[in-house]
């Protein structure tokens, strides 16, 4: 894939940064879908597991750098990671953007956990542009390890006054299908088309490859406001293997 992307940048002359995307089917076949002449929003996870900051390198290419005057060639990458977009809005009301306050605002630090942001605590947000508030991207050295360390990340980033995305986006990173790596354009219509907050009970919040054979429930009403408050009156400890990253 990566070859033919190269393949196709020559064929027109380009020169600079830029994504091409590909669709995959099932049987591994790859397809080209488009190319877009500047970053995507998940160039972060390029930088991660190449070490390459892609935006210094677009504005040097332009100037007439050569990339290997800039980066040692060939690219090498390590590891594996994993993005989530932060975004303003509801889940359970079909992801309706949610404006008002931010009353706290805490982004989760560590090893391998880096948060794109622009907004702060005591920000209000209006209800005129995209609801993304910022982009959450963990490195590990490997998919199972990032997950976990993605899953501690979510779990640390502190948003209050508004709605947002993070108990959904917890939630796919421990649906089995995603865990075992089947992840496909029908995976949230199959398996989160009915979501709901805290329907998902997991035996370890961090370590979904324990939960695999765990089965979806929703719980009462009274059940949801029970674990809703044991959340914001406990803190989970720390996995063991967390402390190593």
């Amino acid at each position: 894939m990566a070859d033919v992307a190269v393949r196709i940048t020559k064929a027109i002359g380009y020169r600079g940064v830029g994504t091409i995307e590909f669709i995959l089917d099932a049987q591994k076949n790859f397809y080209f879908l488009e190319m877009n002449t500047r970053l995507q929003v998940e160039h972060p996870v390029t930088e991660m597991v190449v070490g390459v900051d892609l935006v210094q390198m677009q504005i040097r290419v332009a100037r007439g750098e050569n990339v290997g005057a800039i980066h040692e060639l060939p690219l090498r990458q390590s590891g594996h990671a994993i993005e989530c977009r932060i975004c303003a809005e509801d889940p359970e009301k079909n992801f309706l953007p949610s404006i008002g306050k931010i009353t706290r605002y805490v982004e989760p630090k560590g090893e391998g956990v880096r948060v794109d942001s622009g907004v702060f605590e005591g920000w209000t947000i209006p209800m005129e542009y995209d609801p993304m508030l910022a982009k959450l991207i963990v490195h590990a050295p490997s998919r199972s390890r990032a997950i976990m360390k993605m899953l501690k990340a979510l779990d640390d980033y502190q948003i209050e006054g508004i709605k947002t995305n993070i108990p959904f986006l917890m939630d796919i990173l421990r649906n089995p299908e995603f865990v075992a790596g089947r992840t496909e354009t029908g995976l949230i219509e199959k398996h989160f088309k009915e979501w709901s907050a805290s329907h998902f009970v997991p035996e370890d919040p961090f370590n979904p490859f324990k939960n695999v054979g765990a089965q979806f429930i929703a719980p009462s009403s009274q059940q949801a406001s029970k674990r809703s408050k044991q959340k914001k009156m406990t803190t989970i400890s720390q996995p063991p293997c967390l402390a190593k990253w």
